[in-house]
């Protein structure tokens, strides 16, 4: 429904301004007008736009808040609730099948590719010695158009030398591993950790700085057992709830 139907609408007219603007409001965040994770139009804007006073925003935004369809964020503004994702976390589940299986129409962007070295945190995850070569790959995911998560993924030369031009073919990393002889990636270890993001990655994302992102931090083997990939996804926690399921030993 359009701004001009509204106007006809009876029921709409009988109701309160306040609650015929949040209606309005949420019919735009519903129709995709405003997309998750989008900012409002402030509220001078938006008490132009209906012709009120301030207040009676305040009122339908603070209804849309109760109905957890928007956050506001001190600061910075009222954005549109984002969508979050379960991630059931298991040693073969990838995000990229969650969100595809979510209709989030997911995309992987690479931003940058470049040898280097191993320090010393990179060579104990991935058993090398500190200065062994690596190749470094950044790269930027959406949902949609949606910039959700920053990634950086390490791997040791010369054996993956040219993944990144087969991640860019194939847009997907599992695909790109298997041409490297690696058809079983499996999980190690997860680390999870909450950050604000760098003055880059706050870019990237199209956040704040004081926005909080979930820190995913993993080692993956081959089917030898061998360390073949760290990675570090910083993500925009409000998108992705972790689930994590331990089964009970038998005694």
């Amino acid at each position: 429904m359009n701004e001009r139907d509204e106007k006809h609408d009876p029921d709409r007219m009988r109701q309160p301004r306040w609650r015929q603007i949040q209606r309005a409001l949420e019919d735009d965040i519903r129709r995709g007008t405003v997309a998750p994770g989008e900012r409002l139009p402030t509220e001078s804007d938006l008490a132009k736009r209906f012709g009120v006073h301030r207040n009676t925003i305040r009122r339908a935004i603070d209804r849309l808040r109760q109905k957890n369809l928007i956050r506001v964020e001190q600061g910075s503004g009222t954005f549109v609730q984002e969508r979050s994702v379960v991630y059931a976390v298991s040693r073969r589940s990838r995000l990229t099948t969650v969100l595809k299986n979510n209709r989030n129409s997911p995309s992987r962007e690479i931003l940058s590719s470049h040898d280097s070295t191993a320090d010393e945190s990179t060579g104990a995850a991935l058993s090398l010695p500190v200065g062994f070569p690596v190749l470094h790959i950044e790269t930027l995911r959406r949902f949609g158009q949606q910039p959700v998560a920053v990634s950086t993924y390490i791997y040791p030369l010369p054996r993956f030398k040219g993944i990144d031009q087969r991640i860019r073919e194939t847009g997907s990393i599992t695909i790109a591993m298997r041409t490297f002889g690696v058809h079983d990636l499996l999980r190690k270890d997860l680390r999870v950790r909450a950050s604000t993001p760098s003055a880059k990655d706050a870019k990237l994302l199209g956040v704040g700085r004081s926005k909080p992102l979930t820190n995913l931090i993993s080692v993956s083997v081959d089917g030898d057992d061998a360390p073949v990939q760290l990675t570090h996804t910083r993500f925009i926690s409000a998108w992705l709830d972790l689930y994590f399921q331990f089964e009970d030993r038998p005694r």
